[in-house]
């Protein structure tokens, strides 16, 4: 079974992100328009003519001679999600091995920087001591021995990266997994929820199941479930856990993690009024809280070594627009630790740094991100859009 990696349970958020529904009330009352971006239906006119659209996706308006309407909104509509695996546990493995590798490369070369600082205060120690210049001389002395030290420190945390990703290979050479990763390149990972700069203190899980509805108003999806199966720590030492005894919880089954019910609504990831260059997400957090509330708490390991993990915040993902669907593969992207997109365009910095996942340990807390490949589909297959034209 392919693994998905995962810290903290905030892929959940990640997958019901999808544009795609299942409609069960197509008799109850339409929807008020909000304005893009907002969910909804492109479906032929039912007059002769008039205001509308002239294209089936509603992306093209006219005063006279429509000859397609857009309905916002999906009221009734329900949608499923389930986790699409395309790559097996050798590629996982070698893809975090990688990971492992870049980070040793970029410690070696925060070492090899110190050793160029500390032989700059070689230098300036040799020519403060031919002047005499003993306190001076001194200082440079002591500055050049503390660069020394922190490259002897960097070095030394980049051979244990190094160690560990040969660990994660197993009984896989370089080379090998440098092959898998290069015939695999356009396939991308299920799952990742790793902390910023820590890709040891990720979860992985194997299972994800779902759902959600869309909501009363057209630019919210609501009511949204998800349950993980088969989770567990990456590196169980790392977190303080007993090594084979990683397994994480939210209740009472080993290995399965369940959300709180989720809601989201629709944003501007970038706004620029051309279909090619417009993009829309979905930003998903706690129903009935906001973007900063819990989202899921969780156990993992047992006995004495047992810790509780928490996870706050938001997640945005891109969706597809102005295109009827009933189906679609949905990807949520992290690169090391940090979401892609980390917020919409209408967004400030401020806001954006304070609605991002992060995971809690106790009293430790830091950002986190998330990655998902997962596919949603409309539970009777009936289409439904992301209009950014209407």
């Amino acid at each position: 079974m392919t693994r998905v990696r995962m810290p903290c349970l905030c892929l959940i958020a990640a997958c019901l992100v999808a544009v795609v529904a299942s409609s069960q009330a197509a008799a109850s009352e339409p929807l008020e328009p909000e304005g893009a971006p907002e969910f909804g239906r492109c479906v032929k006119a039912s007059g002769l003519g008039g205001l509308g659209f002239t294209d089936a996706a509603c992306t093209k308006q006219t005063l006279s001679g429509a000859k397609y309407e857009w309905l916002p909104g999906g009221p009734g509509m329900t949608f499923t999600v389930l986790q699409r695996n395309k790559q097996g546990s050798l590629l996982t493995k070698c893809k975090h091995a990688q990971h492992l590798e870049e980070e040793a490369a970029e410690k070696e070369g925060e070492a090899t920087e110190k050793l160029k600082e500390a032989e700059g205060y070689w230098e300036k120690y040799r020519i403060a001591l031919s002047k005499g210049e003993l306190t001076l001389a001194q200082i440079y002395k002591e500055d050049a021995e503390r660069c020394e030290r922190e490259a002897g420190e960097l070095k030394a945390e980049a051979a244990k990266l190094l160690k560990t990703a040969e660990k994660t290979r197993g009984t896989h050479s370089k080379a090998e997994c440098e092959k898998v990763i290069a015939e695999n390149s356009e396939i991308e990972e299920p799952v990742v929820l790793e902390p910023k700069g820590i890709p040891q203190y990720a979860i992985e899980c194997g299972e994800l199941t779902g759902s959600g509805a869309y909501g009363s108003r057209p630019k919210f999806v609501e009511s949204v479930s998800l349950k993980f199966g088969g989770c567990e720590a990456v590196e169980p030492t790392a977190l303080g856990l007993e090594e084979g005894n990683g397994a994480c919880q939210s209740g009472a089954t080993a290995g399965v993690i369940e959300p709180v019910a989720m809601e989201g609504e629709l944003g501007w990831i970038k706004q620029e009024g051309s279909l090619n260059k417009d993009k829309v997400g979905v930003a998903l957090w706690a129903k009935g809280g906001n973007r900063t509330s819990e989202v899921a708490s969780f156990t993992c390991g047992s006995g004495e070594h047992k810790i509780t993990i928490t996870v706050t915040g938001s997640v945005i993902h891109e969706v597809k627009i102005d295109k009827m669907i009933s189906k679609e593969t949905e990807k949520v992207i992290e690169r090391k630790g940090e979401q892609v997109p980390e917020g919409f365009s209408t967004e400030t910095k401020e806001e954006i740094e304070e609605h991002n996942l992060h995971a809690h340990l106790g009293a430790f807390s830091i950002q986190a991100g998330m990655g998902l490949l997962s596919k949603l589909t409309n539970t009777d297959e009936e289409k439904i859009e992301v209009s950014a034209a209407v």
